[in-house]
């Protein structure tokens, strides 16, 4: 859990600093909007496919399991 802790907070404050280092200044802004749009589009997905799949995976348990499984 410190580790998962650890990069949820490094991840998102590493990212456009990342994405300044692949792209050009003038895309930047739009490889910025795209991966932090995404990332937040993956969390609500996240959220909204979470409890439809607790009966396929035999609840909370087996979900996280699943999750940390990857």
């Amino acid at each position: 859990m410190l580790l998962y802790g650890f990069t949820l907070s490094a991840c998102p404050r590493n990212l456009p600093k990342a994405l300044g280092e692949w792209f050009p200044p003038a895309q930047l802004g739009l490889a910025n909007g795209v991966a932090l749009g995404g990332n937040g589009g993956g969390q609500g997905l996240a959220a909204f496919v979470a409890p439809l799949a607790l009966a396929h995976v035999g609840g909370w348990r087996g979900l996280t399991f699943g999750l940390a499984a990857q």
